[in-house]
């Protein structure tokens, strides 16, 4: 049931025996300037409810002449209308609206909706004005600028909430898949619920937005860096173009693109409101509203995850608040444009900062050939305090490898808006440990060459996982340190094969590698294979088995730890490494 309304801010809780003149000083204490009447609800030792007093109950008893010394259960509404807290959120008013009409009320204003469990016990209390408002905000039509990953997965959530969803992609391909149901990117769930909402008319795309019939503009287009790490503008300033023509009086822009803080107020609203002639915060209404959830998880996120609401004006993240209340259960409001703009880069900022710790430590246990992933694990073991996230070869994707700089160089400093000498360093410094981390591998394997007197071209070498990412699952290969690390192995000119068990041979075709269509034999026949994500698909069980068949020097780099390395290095002629550690010629592994 979703809690539109904390408790303790619209009702006073009082027992059957609490006098009449204190129910209305404690109603009185509970109400703020400008606030709208409140409720009391009468109580038994059991927390059951008997009766509910208002402020209209009072006004009755007082014109009829009753004593305020008396009890309050003397004129307390003793019957009144109440709902099963499991009803669903979109039930609350038609089940309102029956159980009135069964009582013989329908003259009557009921202001506010009990919502008690099977023992009669109070649970929440809702009021009806806002369930009325957010109805309102249910069914809009709404223009999202952008079909990727975070526009395509926020246009089929709000469609399905019952919103009408226009998409406006330039890519003739992606809109034509759309047109058609099809979900362009792997997401769970997404491909059932694109079909269900185009066959429910509920979402259309499009080029070029042309009318004027939406209310609610969503950016959502990427927003990536250039080689000097600054903010590329050039989707944004197109969509502001594209959303000029069709803003009009009253409607909400929401920024959803990851931007440098300050980029709003600073280079989009004054871009708006020089093309329309429009003043933001009057005219219209804007509002940065942050996208944070992870791929793989994103329809379930887009539900549940907080959604941060920072707004040009009180009214604008008013406004942006109810919108999004009609998605998730929890809304935050930040203090402006420029706090929900850092709450994006932080949040990615510190996970990167995170994973930066953890790659540093995993460097650092290489130079006493420590397996980092048990040193970890050993300082996690029963401590409960800061638990260290697990070292990767690298840290890629499409945010965690462009954040940290938009983190490291906001709008306001990069363009000496504001005279500010601070400038932040730490999320840069992270960002360079998790590409020094992304180089680790290379280094192992230039050693293991070295150590067996190796010419790398003369090699074949097999790249397991080259999705930026291998739990939760995806196929996005933006970002990704997989393809960076196969692509420096390609320029060695050696012989080189690629798998993902989540990626399309089609898509690891087109980023230019060459497919292991039967991947046992591509293992077998390897002599160097490195795991670099964490598919939970990956054959792992299959490998040592597959190396077993034929004897021969082999490097093995295991990325995220997924293998067994006692059974590797049982392995006659197998190197096995990881972060921190490979094997080493006193264990004898390497002789055959």
């Amino acid at each position: 049931m979703k809690k539109l309304i904390p408790l303790n801010q619209l009702v006073v809780l009082v027992q059957p025996t609490t006098s009449i003149h204190d129910t209305i000083l404690r109603l009185a204490e509970k109400r703020a300037p400008g606030q709208l009447d409140g409720i009391a609800v009468v109580l038994n030792d059991n927390q059951q409810v008997c009766g509910v007093l208002t402020d209209g109950d009072i006004r009755r008893a007082y014109a009829r002449g009753v004593q305020f010394s008396l009890p309050v259960s003397e004129v307390m509404v003793k019957k009144p209308i109440s709902l099963n807290s499991s009803t669903p959120s979109q039930d609350v008013l038609p089940q309102l609206m029956s159980r009135v009409a069964s009582s013989g009320r329908l003259k009557s204003v009921v202001r506010h909706v009990l919502m008690v469990d099977e023992q009669n016990r109070l649970v929440d209390v809702l009021d009806v004005t806002e369930l009325l408002l957010k109805m309102s905000y249910r069914s809009q039509r709404i223009a999202i600028y952008g079909l990727g990953h975070v526009g395509v997965t926020l246009a089929a959530t709000l469609a399905n909430a019952g919103h009408f969803v226009m998409g406006v992609e330039t890519n003739p391909k992606l809109c034509s898949m759309l047109a058609e149901g099809l979900a362009p990117i792997l997401e769970p769930g997404l491909a059932d619920l694109l079909s269900l909402v185009v066959r429910n008319k509920k979402f259309s795309v499009t080029s070029k937005l042309d009318t004027k019939d939406f209310s609610v503009h969503i950016v959502a287009v990427g927003s990536p860096v250039d080689s000097g790490g600054k903010a590329d503008e050039t989707a944004l300033v197109a969509v502001g173009h594209s959303m000029s023509e069709v803003l009009k009086s009253g409607d909400l822009v929401l920024l959803r693109s990851t931007v440098p803080v300050g980029f709003t107020r600073q280079r989009f609203i004054p871009f708006l409101e020089e093309k329309t002639s429009m003043i933001a915060g009057k005219d219209f209404h804007v509002a940065f509203t942050p996208e944070r959830t992870v791929e793989g998880r994103a329809l379930i996120e887009l539900r549940t995850l907080p959604q941060i609401v920072g707004g040009l004006t009180e009214s604008c993240t008013d406004r942006a608040a109810s919108f999004w209340s009609t998605l998730t259960q929890t809304v935050v409001r930040v203090d402006s444009l420029e706090a929900a703009e850092l709450v994006k880069v932080a949040n990615n900022t510190y996970r990167d900062l995170c994973f930066a710790f953890s790659n540093e430590l995993a460097l650092l246990c290489d130079t006493f050939n420590l397996n980092s992933f048990r040193v970890i694990e050993g300082a996690n073991e029963g401590y409960p305090r800061n638990p260290i996230p697990l070292p990767s070869p690298g840290v890629g994707g499409y945010c965690l490898t462009k954040d940290p700089l938009l983190y490291g160089q906001p709008f306001l400093i990069s363009q000496n808006k504001l005279n500010i000498d601070f400038k932040p360093e730490l999320g840069l410094f992270g960002r360079r440990i998790n590409e020094r981390a992304k180089n680790y591998p290379i280094e192992l394997l230039k050693r293991w060459l070295k150590r067996n007197g190796f010419e790398i071209q003369k090699q074949k070498a097999l790249v397991l996982g080259l999705a930026f990412k291998g739990y939760p699952e995806t196929a996005d290969l933006r970002g990704s340190t997989s393809v960076e690390i196969a692509q420096v192995l390609q320029k060695e000119k050696l012989s080189l094969k690629v798998w993902d068990a989540v990626v399309p041979k089609a898509l690891i075709e087109s980023a230019g590698f060459l497919y292991a269509s039967d991947l046992l034999s591509a293992i077998r026949e390897a002599d160097i294979i490195l795991l670099l994500n964490n598919h939970p698909s990956h054959p792992v069980l299959s490998i040592p088995n597959a190396l077993a068949k034929e004897s021969k020097l082999r490097f093995v780099f295991d990325g995220w730890h997924q293998l067994d390395v006692r059974e590797l290095e049982q392995i006659p002629g197998v190197t096995y490494s990881t972060m921190g550690y490979m094997t080493s010629l006193e264990k004898g592994a390497l002789g055959i």
